[in-house]
Formats: structure tokens, C-alpha cells, sequence
């Protein structure tokens, strides 16, 4: 029950991570009319952001700390612990860090909050993500309004390439990034240890995903985006500022991806291809759960998402070693089975 419990935290920590990744895809392809193959690298730019940001509040820290502690170990006071490292040249982390240090019932320092620098560090990266968002919409999506569908998928294709040499050339091909998890630890659920990362995750998407549909049922803003997504020219023609819906969009949509990403991020390497797996996994779950929705495409992830936990736990090395293959496989059979998506409308022409 236990390893149950455990599988299933994690599947749902992946299937948060899977949705906001989606929810930034179907948002652009309902507002713009495209799909937006480039999400995953606008994702993984935004998480360099956040990680850059971290190492700014953190290395002084670190840096600190390892003269700090070497003081401390010979049993000196905070005090003397303080000008022992101002002898050596090491300055004290200025009044931003300063505001993350951990110290003592004694008042010595001991270390920073890593959670407390994951949350301002994601915060800042989601903040430059909307204004990445709306100069991609207003500088290039804008003006190629009129274009077809597939020029546009073409021009997100070229975005990629764009994010990727970004990457290398603002934050170097060589320096290993890291990010904190926005909770650490474990807490007991029915008898299990489960990560308090994977709670905090689980609850941050729900909140945003419930604050998403909220917005899009209850608010004018929610209206004219529904609006847009079933008629663009009927839209404008009602009044509806189309192109400002648009922006918004892209701008959400690179805000929850880099979201997605800095989740994914403290459980394995900040790279280039952090976000590819789950871009081609939330693409997938929008085929599967239709287009023509904005909730089918989310439900369509959670499903992928336990599918793929529960595999990889149960289905032994064997089928672990291959998940991705039986994931897609997976995906591929609900497909066959219903062509227009969980959620689509089939279609009926009359000759």
C-alpha cells in the first residue's frame, strides 16, 4: 500500500507537470490557430532564468559558508566565525541573500532556505517568461496573422532554434545550473514518506490550472478567448480585441510552461533538452484529448502520466527500460480506437 501510495504521488506530480506543459500548447493553438512546437524550448529558456537567479541569491552564500563553517568547527563565536571570513577577503551575502540565510537557535549560520530561493527565483523566471510570451506574439506571431496554419507551425520550428542558441550563448554550454525543489522533505500519508515537493507541486497546478478554467468560464477575459478560439474574424467583428487575446496567450503560455520546467528541474540535469520528453508527452495529450477543448488535453495528461507511472513500477525492467516506447504505444491504441480525441466531436460530412 505504501509503494502504492508512493507510485501514485509521483504520478500525479508528473501528470501536473504534463498538464501545465499542455494547457501552454492548447491555449496557443485555440487563440493563434497553430500549434506551438517551440513550447518546450521557451519552457527550458525560462528555466535557465530561474536557475540563474538562484545561483545569484545562493553562490555568495555558499561561498560564505565554507569559510563560515571552518571557523565554526574550531568552536569560535558567530561573531569571531563573521571576522574570521572578512579576513580572509570573503565578504558577507549582500541584504538579497542575507534575507535566505538559516541561522541557529545559537546564531550561528547554518545555510540558506532553498525553498524560500526556489519560489523568488520561479516567480522572476515566470515574470520574464510573459514578456518573452508577448514579444514573440507581438515582434513575430502578430505579423504573420494572416498566414496559414502551417507557416505558422514553421515559424515555431524556427523558434526553437532561436531558444536554443539563446541558451548556449546567455548562459554557456559548460556551467552546471541547478534549482531548488519548492518543498523539502517528507511527510507521512497513510504510513507512506511522501516528498513534500511532490505535494507542493500537485497543489500548485491544481491552483493554477482551477484559476485557469475559472477565468475562462466566469470572466470577460475567459469569454472573449473562447470567442477568439471559435471565430477569430466573428470575434473582431464583435469587438473583441483579438490580438491583445493572442498575446495574452502566448504570454500565459510561456509563464505555466516555464513553471512545468522549473518543477521538472531539480530532478535531473538543467539542459538544452530538458523539456523535450515533455513536449512531445503534452503534444500527445493534446491529440488524445482533442483540440477542440481546453480540459480534454489536460485530462488526456493525467491519464498519460499514471499510465506511465504505473508501467515503469510494474511492468519490470524489461518494460521499464522501454516506457516511452509502450507510453506512445499507449497513446497510439486510444487513438485507433477514437481518432478525434477523448473529448473531439467526430465529424460527419453529407455528400
Amino acid at each position: 500500500m505504501q509503494i502504492f501510495i508512493n507510485i501514485i504521488a509521483s504520478g500525479l506530480n508528473t501528470c501536473g507537470i504534463y498538464a501545465l506543459a499542455a494547457l501552454g500548447i492548447i491555449l496557443i493553438y485555440r487563440t493563434s490557430d497553430t500549434t506551438n512546437y517551440s513550447q518546450g524550448t521557451i519552457s527550458t529558456f525560462g528555466a535557465y532564468i530561474g536557475a540563474w537567479v538562484s545561483g545569484l541569491i545562493v553562490d555568495p552564500i555558499e561561498k560564505y559558508m565554507l569559510s563560515y563553517e571552518t571557523s565554526r568547527a574550531a568552536g569560535l563565536s558567530p561573531a569571531d566565525c563573521e571576522a574570521a571570513a572578512e579576513a580572509l577577503g570573503i565578504a558577507k551575502p549582500g541584504s538579497i541573500s542575507s534575507l535566505f540565510i538559516k541561522y541557529t537557535e545559537d546564531g550561528y549560520m547554518d545555510g540558506y532556505y532553498g525553498w524560500a530561493v526556489a519560489i523568488v527565483s520561479a516567480i522572476i523566471a515566470m515574470i520574464c517568461a510573459i514578456v518573452i510570451g508577448v514579444l514573440i506574439d507581438r515582434i513575430i506571431i502578430s505579423r504573420a496573422r494572416h498566414s496559414n496554419p502551417l507557416t505558422k507551425q514553421i515559424i515555431t520550428l524556427g523558434l526553437i532554434s532561436v531558444f536554443l542558441g539563446l541558451s548556449t550563448a546567455v548562459f554557456g554550454s559548460v556551467r552546471q545550473y541547478r534549482f531548488f525543489k519548492f518543498a523539502p522533505g517528507t511527510v507521512k500519508i497513510a504510513g507512506a514518506d511522501v516528498a513534500w515537493s511532490y505535494v507542493a507541486n500537485i497543489a500548485i497546478c491544481v491552483v493554477i490550472i482551477a484559476i485557469m478554467f475559472t477565468a475562462l468560464i466566469k470572466t470577460k477575459w475567459g469569454l472573449s478567448v473562447r470567442a477568439t478560439a471559435s471565430n477569430e474574424m466573428v470575434a473582431r467583428m464583435m469587438g473583441i480585441p483579438t490580438p491583445i487575446i493572442t498575446m495574452v496567450s502566448w504570454a500565459i503560455a510561456a509563464a505555466v510552461g516555464t513553471l512545468a520546467a522549473l518543477m521538472y528541474a531539480p530532478t535531473t540535469t538543467l539542459d538544452t533538452s530538458l523539456m523535450n520528453s515533455i513536449q512531445v508527452i503534452s503534444l500527445l495529450a493534446c491529440v488524445l484529448g482533442g483540440f477542440e477543448t481546453f480540459h480534454g488535453p489536460i485530462i488526456a495528461a493525467c491519464i498519460i502520466a499514471l499510465f506511465k507511472s504505473l508501467v515503469q513500477f510494474y511492468g519490470g525492467d524489461l518494460i521499464g527500460s522501454y516506457i516511452e516506447a509502450v507510453t506512445y504505444a499507449f497513446v497510439l491504441v486510444l487513438m485507433l480506437i477514437r481518432p478525434q480525441g477523448l473529448f473531439g466531436k467526430k465529424i460527419v460530412k453529407k455528400v
